[in-house]
């Protein structure tokens, strides 16, 4: 695998204008000789078709580098999912509208695979660049897996990343029932075929603008299809004990993360979930690290903290225990008293059943003496 690998790269684009040019021309000025970039219009209506059209005679020098494709509105996942079906490269890839690669990406992510053939896939570090391109942030990714994928809530793989071809035969490309998190949920079955390369330099960068369909009014959707999109991947087959064992602390972050996304949480390191369990730190460049003797102090503090909380809850919970235990000695001493009071009740009617049950004895006995009488009055009198 070298500079003779095929690579195709697809741009689905709706409504990119804008940024587009830029896209396009961060893959087509790679250095590596056997590259396409398929750009797939999405139904457009803006000034896309124009600008393809532009870029199309721009690249008529060149064949094979620049293919272009149109149809109607669709949806990113199948726009992409088209552009692959298109593609005769051996390595695929695909670059959001608005993102860039930088200089030398492409033979840094193909020779990454050309290194390890166990890889499916290949990643890299990427900044973060405002609507004019200008870097603010940069980001030095950890080593992908699924596990911490699922722990953050997040898809790791930032913009650029290519994959090997025959993937598509067991993945099935992008899902496109996941519209607002459709890179998340594809690269976490990606993982799931094997381990992923991550090239440690800046390779691409990830636009942030205000026309991003990240975070907006359809929050709370995202949040729903954060927890749907766990439901989705816990009930694919054959997923491994450790994945298992981590479900429940993924979909708190799932949670977490809906949560947040739902209340129009900014898309900037300073602003994401992931600050919560002390990952902007290790990926972004806004938040230095720390020596160890302050993050060892952070941490005692924090430690002392649960325990003061933990000792508090445990003394609510003693009080709470006591109050209980003294009313139920209380409920006990009223039923034994109910006891008392029906034993004295079922003894009353036991005698007032003996009473009534003798009465036609005791009567009779007094009729019989009342007639005797009479007989020894009558015997006298004669």
């Amino acid at each position: 695998m070298s500079a003779e690998t095929a690579v195709s790269i697809v741009i689905p684009a709706y409504d990119r204008a804008e940024f587009l040019r830029a896209a396009a021309e961060s893959v087509l000025e790679q250095d590596h000789e056997r590259l396409e970039l398929i750009i797939v219009d999405d139904g457009s209506t803006d000034g896309t078709p124009e600008l393809v059209a532009a870029l199309e005679g721009e690249w008529a020098a060149r064949p094979g580098r620049l293919r272009t494709t149109r149809h109607g509105n669709i949806g990113q996942a199948r726009s992409t999912n088209r552009g692959w079906q298109l593609a005769g490269g051996e390595l695929l890839g695909y670059l959001s509208s608005d993102d860039t690669l930088l200089p030398g990406a492409i033979p840094a992510l193909v020779a990454a695979l050309a290194e390890r053939p166990e890889a499916v896939a290949a990643y890299a570090d990427f900044e973060l660049i405002d609507e004019a391109g200008g870097a603010v942030d940069r980001f030095r990714l950890e080593q992908f897996t699924v596990r911490d994928a699922l722990l953050a809530h997040d898809p790791i793989v930032g913009p650029g990343a290519i994959f090997r071809r025959e993937l598509l035969d067991r993945i099935d490309g992008m899902d496109p029932g996941f519209p607002t998190n459709v890179d998340f949920e594809f690269w976490l079955r990606v993982g799931l075929e094997g381990p992923l390369a991550h090239v440690p330099e800046v390779l691409a960068g990830y636009r942030v603008h205000e026309g991003m369909t990240s975070t907006d009014a359809r929050g709370p959707e995202m949040a729903a299809r954060a927890v749907a999109l766990l439901d989705h991947f816990y009930a694919l087959p054959g997923l491994s004990t450790e994945l298992g064992e981590v479900r429940d602390r993924a979909y708190r972050a799932a949670y977490l993360a809906g949560a947040l996304v739902a209340s129009g949480t900014p898309m900037e390191s300073d602003g994401r979930f992931y600050l919560a369990d002390r990952r902007a730190r290790r990926v972004s460049n806004r938040h230095a690290e720390r020596d160890a003797e302050a993050e060892v102090a952070e941490l005692r503090a924090e430690l002392a903290k649960l325990a003061e909380q933990t000792a508090a809850g445990r003394a609510a919970r003693r009080e709470a225990l006591a109050e209980c235990e003294e009313r139920i000695a209380a409920l006990s001493a009223r039923l034994e008293a109910k006891q008392q009071e029906l034993i004295a009740l079922e003894q009353r009617l036991a005698n007032v059943a003996y009473e009534s049950a003798s009465l036609p004895r005791r009567l009779a006995r007094r009729a019989r003496a009342v007639l005797n009488r009479r007989e020894a009055q009558r015997g006298g009198v004669r």
